[in-house]
């Protein structure tokens, strides 16, 4: 095992932790590339189904649509880039407008400059008239030589830079002069012009400032991140331009550029690193945008750098190969020994799993009896429960037997005093023969009253045993009947609503609707019909409606 892990880690990252985590985001983009490609080549059709719309006859709004196809192309496809600028050229001159020409004959440069053909890119720059142009369009034509000379110089080497060197600094001149001073172009021109007098580090800074700017495009991010990058190479900084070209090369992929030079870069550089198989699939996809976008110089240099790669790869493959058979050899040998050892082990373990098969049946025996006692323990906590609730009710029928055994007692004898005094007055009024009087007497005697009174005292007598009745029954509601407490605050003297008092004698426990009618002096259809509209018009099922009544607590 050793050994093996010995192996693994000879593929194993020598970098810090910031650059891992930069090329493992390359990785992810390079397996989502295709869906920015996609998307991409999504934008270049939409632009020529627009392009197809426009009549034939509206050759201006043609001609700016044949541009934004060549922008979109520039950098992504190179033969439809310069078909699209020779689109634009014919139309140019079709119009006769000096500034469209000219600008679509700097899109045919830019796209013979991607692929490498100076021949005819030279040609095109001397046969090119820029009279009667604005500004702006020669700038931009400008500014395009600016990269073709400079490619040159660099193309052809120290014998050609001295020839060309001259050239774009005077383009570069012209840039400088024709555009706007806050434009990309003309800041890029005035530091391309410059660089020769900088040191390394004040390139770096210049550079970073302007890929921190807003004016650069997007597709020109990567191409900024890649100068900044080999500024770092050559001073010798490898890992921060390892991170630039990495960063160059998330800025090709997310925005569809594929005349790139950034990917090949890096792998040759995890290649120098003994990243072998990295350095494989980067070259690769290298290759594939290169074939794609079709600079034939570009692809041979790639091919010969994915030569070199791949037999490097298949030799480490190789070397790998014969590691792993050595360590198999290795392990096999182990395992032989393990073998032997396991028999004797086996031998020892069988007479340790007789002992373990006694300890498991004591185990077991134990955990049965557990068991047994755990149920017995549940099955008392259960009884106690049922107890602890059975003393509960019982209590609470002992407090409703006093209240309202007292209740009955005071009740009782005050009627029955009354009930004197109104006898021995009326025998008074007999034996005097005051007989005019007698009906007098007893027409004093306010029945509804003394109903009231009593109903009262009711009222008082269960609010003493259950003092949150009314608030826990009008729960049971979602909005406080305005009857109810119309009902209640009508009668000064009432604590209970009818429907309360009904369901108040409930929860005392006489279910008996008879009786409930008798004592309230209510008719038993009077009950039901109070009854039933209390239970429609609570939150609850009608079934449950008593079940949470009985669940009102005392105090």
């Amino acid at each position: 095992m050793a050994l093996l892990l010995a192996l693994t880690s000879l593929t194993a990252s020598a970098y810090d932790k910031t650059t891992t985590s930069l090329l493992d985001s390359l990785n992810r983009i390079i397996e989502r590339r295709d869906t920015y490609y996609t998307m991409h080549q999504w934008q270049i059709d939409s632009v020529k189904r627009v392009l197809a719309q426009t009549p034939v006859e509206e050759k201006s709004r043609r001609a700016v649509l044949l541009h934004d196809i060549f922008s979109r192309y520039k950098s992504f496809q190179g033969d439809s880039a310069l078909s699209t600028a020779e689109q634009e050229i014919a139309l140019a001159q079709e119009l006769g407008d000096r500034d469209a020409l000219v600008r679509a004959k700097t899109d045919k440069l830019l796209s013979l400059v991607s692929t490498a053909t100076f021949t005819d890119a030279l040609d095109l720059v001397r046969s090119t008239d820029l009279s009667g142009t604005s500004n702006t369009v020669r700038g931009q034509f400008y500014f395009v030589c600016i990269r073709m000379f400079s490619d040159l110089s660099n193309y052809y080497g120290e014998n050609m830079r001295a020839r060309y060197t001259p050239v774009y600094r005077a383009y570069a001149d012209s840039v400088i002069a024709t555009m706007p001073a806050n434009s990309y172009e003309a800041q890029y021109a005035s530091i391309f012009k410059s660089l020769d007098d900088m040191t390394d580090q004040e390139k770096i800074k210049v550079f970073e400032k302007l890929l921190a700017s807003n004016i650069i495009d997007n597709q020109d991010l990567a191409t900024i991140s890649s100068i900044i990058a080999d500024i770092h190479l050559r001073m010798g900084n490898r890992i921060e331009g390892l991170r630039y070209k990495v960063r160059a090369a998330i800025y090709d992929i997310t925005y569809a550029k594929r005349e790139t030079s950034a990917l090949q870069s890096i792998a040759e550089m995890v290649f120098q690193d003994g990243q072998y198989e990295e350095a494989s699939r980067y070259i690769n996809v290298a290759l594939a945008d290169a074939d794609f976008f079709n600079a034939p110089q570009h692809k041979s240099d790639i091919a010969i750098m994915l030569r070199l790669i791949e037999s490097q790869r298949y030799a480490s493959m190789d070397s790998r190969r014969k590691a792993v058979e050595l360590a198999f050899i290795v392990c096999l040998a182990l395992f032989i020994i393990a073998v032997v050892a396991i028999v004797f082990y086996i031998r020892a373990a069988r007479r340790l799993a007789e002992s373990n098969k006694l300890l498991n049946k004591r185990h077991q025996e134990l955990k049965h009896l557990n068991e047994k006692l755990e149920e017995a323990n549940e099955n008392t906590s259960q009884a106690n429960a049922k107890l602890q609730e059975t003393l509960q009710k019982m209590q609470e029928i002992v407090r409703i037997k006093d209240e309202y055994l007292g209740y009955s007692l005071y009740t009782n004898s005050e009627y029955i005093k009354r009930i004197e005094n109104l006898h021995n007055l009326v025998k008074a009024k007999l034996r005097n023969k005051q007989y005019d009087t007698l009906a007098q007497v007893i027409k004093e005697q306010d029945i509804t009253a003394e109903r009231k009174k009593i109903l009262k005292d009711f009222d008082h007598a269960f609010l003493r045993i259950f003092p949150h009745f009314v608030e826990k029954y009008e729960e049971l509601f979602d909005r406080v009947d305005d009857e109810e407490t119309h009902g209640r605050k009508s009668d000064s003297d009432s604590l209970l609503t009818p429907e309360m008092r009904i369901f108040a004698m409930i929860r005392l426990g006489v279910t008996d609707i008879s009786k409930i009618a008798l004592f309230l002096d209510y008719s038993v259809n009077t009950v039901n019909t109070y009854k039933t509209r209390a239970k429609n018009k609570s939150r609850l099922p009608n079934d449950q409606f008593e079940a949470a009544i009985m669940n009102i607590k005392s105090v």
